[in-house]
Order: structure tokens, then sequence, then C-alpha cells
């Protein structure tokens, strides 16, 4: 409740810590996904080491952290083979991990290692419902192998006593719309929750940019007296990459924009949460004026996130429909048996 009347107060300090933070295990992927980035634009190819992980988790333990850390950033999480050490030593630290995966590395052995490493959710993202469809969405083809390790984990949780929150999801484009409510029948009765999105730019980053914002025009008028309504994120959000910088924004995938480094020696926390820089990111939001993140070549003046439907990150719908954000996003992970 503390961040929710920070925002309600306009407030540039963030009195409480981040509740949705990634971690990014690697930014190696082997898919070429029509709506993400450019591979170039994702940094030098790396995977983070175990020792970087532990001193992330040892400052989010620090501060009682217990929303759950999504493992994901530019790349494919499961290329870092080490992912079930990462959640074991999470689990023991009492902190949930979730991991977004393509799912195409999910074999048996790795799928029971997560599991009793303690994962609590695992979200598939799979584009697709049919060879043909994945095949152009992902340049691979390898759709009838995502499927069955999918349907092999539901299988798995069961085994481990449900533990584990499945989600599977697909971002809907003109490539993949035809399939989109065949995709959730099918998967709509076999996980925990199937959901299709709104295909979005990344900060105009995706190799599909132009038709995200064509998309989001047609569902959204943004108000001319009104202008942007600014964005929540910077309340509620952290990432940290490979190689310790930490960033406000999931969607800057160049690293536009640092406001630490996990490595640093006297990185802490609430010491980077409420820095100058981030205090500046907020203020700007606040009073819906972008100049500050213009000159972190961050787009916010015209991001669509902000104003897309049903995603409550613009300051007032976030307000509006916290309890909303909180049940959908975490209530459900921390209260899964």
């Amino acid at each position: 409740m503390e961040r929710h009347e920070a925002i309600l107060r306009r407030q540039a300090i963030c009195p409480v810590p981040p509740n949705h933070i990634y971690v990014e295990p690697t930014n190696k992927c082997f898919l070429k996904c029509a709506m993400c980035t450019e591979e170039k634009l994702r940094g030098q190819p790396g995977i983070m080491p175990f020792e970087r992980w532990t001193r992330i988790l040892d400052s989010l333990a620090k501060y009682g952290i217990k929303s759950p850390i999504n493992l994901i950033g530019r790349g494919e999480p499961l290329v870092q083979r080490e992912l079930p050490r990462f959640v074991k030593y999470a689990t023991a630290k009492g902190v949930a991990c979730c991991i977004i995966t393509n799912g195409v590395l999910l074999k048996e052995k790795y799928a029971r290692a997560l599991l009793e490493a303690g994962i609590k959710k695992i979200q598939f993202s799979l584009h697709a419902h049919s060879r043909e469809t994945y095949q152009k969405v992902t340049g691979v083809d390898v759709y009838e192998t995502v499927k069955a390790n999918l349907l092999r984990l539901i299988r798995l949780n069961k085994e481990y006593g449900g533990s584990c929150y499945i989600n599977v999801m697909s971002v809907e484009s003109s490539i993949n719309r035809h399939e989109s409510k065949a995709f959730v029948e099918f998967w709509g009765d076999k996980v925990d929750r199937c959901f299709v999105t709104p295909l979005y730019s990344i900060q105009g980053d995706s190799k599909m940019a132009k038709e995200s914002m064509l998309t989001i025009e047609k569902k959204v008028k943004l108000d001319a007296a009104k202008g942007h309504p600014g964005c929540a994120f910077p309340w509620f959000f952290l990432s940290y990459r490979l190689d310790g910088t930490i960033n406000p924004c999931p969607y800057d995938f160049k690293t536009n924009f640092s406001v630490g480094n996990a490595d640093d020696e006297d990185y802490d926390l609430m010491k980077v949460w409420n820095g100058d820089m981030m205090r500046k990111f907020r203020q700007n939001h606040l009073d819906k004026e972008y100049s500050f993140c213009e000159s972190m070549n961050y787009p916010c003046r015209t991001c669509e996130i902000p104003i897309a439907p049903d995603t409550y990150k613009g300051l007032d719908s976030y307000a509006d429909n916290f309890h909303v954000v909180f049940s959908r996003e975490f209530a459900a992970i921390l209260n899964h048996a």
C-alpha cells in the first residue's frame, strides 16, 4: 500500500523496494522471433555468473522482498545451465523465482531440476497453435518439441504436488492472429493461466514496431488535452542485466539508461532505488514532462505501454486498478500450493 500511496501523493521517492524485478541469466537466444529486437541490440553475448546472482539475491533478501523474481531479460534463460542452482539459492533465502521461457530446452531432466529447486512459476512464450505458424513467428521448426515439453511439465508439476504456477502466452500479430482463439481454447483448461497479449514496439526496437503502433492506435486514442498518462514502472520495476547493470524499464533492450550496477562496491538496493537518477525519472513521469527521459534516450513521451488496454501501466490506471495488478501478477503465485 505504501507504493500505491506514493503514486497517489505524487512522490518521487518510493519508500518500499521494487516488487517487479527482472534478473537476466543470459542475453543469448537461438530463436529469431519476428516481434523481438535485432540480436545486435542485445549487447555482447554472455551469461550471468552464479556469484553475481548471489550478490543480487542477498541485496533483495536484505530488504525482505518476497515478490517473485523473474529470471528473464534479452535472451532465453534456460541457456544458463546453472538455473536450477540459481532457483535453489533464492528458495533458501525465502525469495520466489519465476521463469519466462520459449520452452525449447525444457527437457524432463531440466524440468525436474527446476521443480526440485522450488521454482514458483514457469511461463511459456509459445506464440502459435500450429507448426507452420510457429516457424513463421520464430524462424525455427520446433513447435512440436515445445508443445511436448509444456505438456510434460504440466504432468511433472502434478507429480511434484502442483507447486509451480504454469502460464502460457502468445504475442498477437498479423502472423498468428488467426490462431488466437484456438490457442486459448486448447491451453486454457490445461494451465493456470493462458493469455494473448498485444504486440508492443519495445521502445521502437521491435522488428514489428510499425505494426505494433498501428495495433495500439486502433484501440486507444490519446486525449490531446491530457497528453501521455505517465508510466507506473518507475515505482515498481527494476531490471538487472547479466553484467550487473541496473536499468528501470523492461523494454530497454539496448540498456540506454543505467541507474547503477550490482558490482559497485557501495551497491545497495534502496540507494539505487531512490537515487538521483530514479527520482528524476519518476518526477518526469509525474510532471508528464519527458526531457530527462529523452536525455537518456528513453522514448517515454511516445511509448504505447501506459496507454495500452488492460496493462494498467499508466500512473492513474495503475493506482485505480492496483488490486487487479497485484492479484494478477503476484498473489496467485505466492499463494499457489
